[in-house]
């Protein structure tokens, strides 16, 4: 066997292993630590700005086997750290083929039924989806009217009749009768005089801008909404619960 000055040092003479597996040192810079005359068992090479130590047989480490011989002295001589200030780490999963079985041989066999059957069942499906029987069907559509569809159709209809500047009129003439009557006036008082028994500016501004644009404004939504809009602020502020 074989083993390195450093382990030496460390007291390190008799370390073995009834492992059948050991290292390959195929690649320049391998250094073997410890060969029991079997093959190599721990092995160091570089790794970056470090090294990496690598013992093949984990048993040697084990609770039940490493009093044996110098094993507990190998471990200590493995972990202690080559300069000051250097880190360390350990790494103990298993790598490659621990066993040579396949996954469906390990697991229960129940268990690799219902994974068989699932996959026909995802074919199956993926067959169905790509080969067409027969013509989609389509989902009823639905023909549930809103208010707002609702309001959209009466103006519409308003547009189609003509009916923006009548209903600026009748707007006109409802308001002009509401401030009449709020201000005392006889009844069929012309706008000039509905106006000028207006106190408030605002007021007598807003029912000037209604009577132009029921009178003399394009027949426009627009207008139709701003009429409406003064109509409704007359018609708050001169009723028999507001302001007089």
């Amino acid at each position: 066997g074989r083993i390195d000055a450093a382990l030496r040092a460390a007291s390190v003479t008799s370390v073995g292993s009834h492992a059948p597996r050991r290292w390959r040192v195929p690649k320049r810079g391998t250094r073997v630590l410890l060969d029991d005359g079997s093959g190599p068992l721990v092995v160091r090479y570089a790794f970056g700005r470090g090294s990496v130590v690598a013992v093949i047989d984990e048993t040697l480490f084990s609770n039940a086997g490493i009093g044996a011989g110098d094993r507990a002295r190998l471990a200590v001589a493995l972990a202690a750290t080559r300069r000051r200030g250097a880190a360390l780490a350990f790494d103990e999963a298993v790598h490659g083929h621990a066993i040579p079985l396949h996954w469906w041989s390990v697991v229960p066999r129940s268990f690799a039924v219902a994974v068989a059957l699932a996959i026909v069942v995802l074919l199956l499906a993926f067959a169905g989806a790509a080969v067409r029987l027969g013509p989609p069907i389509l989902p009823i559509p639905r023909d549930d009217r809103s208010t707002a569809d609702f309001i959209d159709a009466l103006a519409s209809l308003l547009q189609r009749g003509g009916a923006v500047r009548s209903a600026l009129a009748d707007a006109l003439t409802s308001t002009s009768r509401v401030v009449a009557r709020a201000l005392g006036l006889r009844d069929g008082a012309s706008t000039e005089e509905i106006a000028a028994g207006i106190e408030s500016d605002g007021s007598r501004a807003a029912y000037r801008e209604l009577v132009a644009v029921a009178t003399n404004g394009f027949a426009s939504d627009a207008n139709l909404v701003r009429g409406a809009a003064l109509a409704q602020r007359l018609r708050k502020d001169f009723s028999a619960h507001g302001r007089q």
